[in-house]
């Protein structure tokens, strides 16, 4: 078989890349739920399911990041509202604080001790 995949093979792959059951899938497409099994043995098949994986990911993330930077940009306008009051400024700085706490000192964390590694580095080979 080539590496070009048919319309039915492309289309299970997109399915099979979104988490439906082979059975699903070949009711879908009206494929003997074999003929889906037989497929994902096949190396082109396999690659055109992990590209859809893929690419369904990078959506994810790319959508991910927009909406976080969407809440700090509300968030920042949150604070710099005059029209709110100091307390409800605190508990939106402090609920902020505390939903991203465990993220920041892990990445802190992280930072300090690639420093420290990087400086241990430099006077070990310098």
């Amino acid at each position: 078989m080539s590496n070009k995949l048919k319309e039915n093979q492309v289309i299970a792959a997109k399915l099979i890349s979104f988490g439906f059951s082979s059975r699903s899938v070949s009711k879908w497409i009206n494929v003997r739920e074999e003929t889906i099994s037989r497929w994902k043995t096949q190396k082109s098949f396999q690659e055109a399911v992990q590209i859809e994986q893929s690419d369904i990911l990078d959506y994810i993330e790319e959508k991910h990041f927009q909406l976080f930077m969407k809440s700090l940009n509300v968030i920042q306008k949150a604070l710099e509202d005059e029209d709110i009051s100091l307390k409800d400024k605190a508990m939106i700085g402090t609920k902020y604080l505390r939903l991203s706490a465990h993220y920041l000192i892990q990445n802190i964390n992280k930072s300090s001790y690639h420093e420290k590694e990087n400086n241990k580095f430099f006077k070990v080979n310098f």
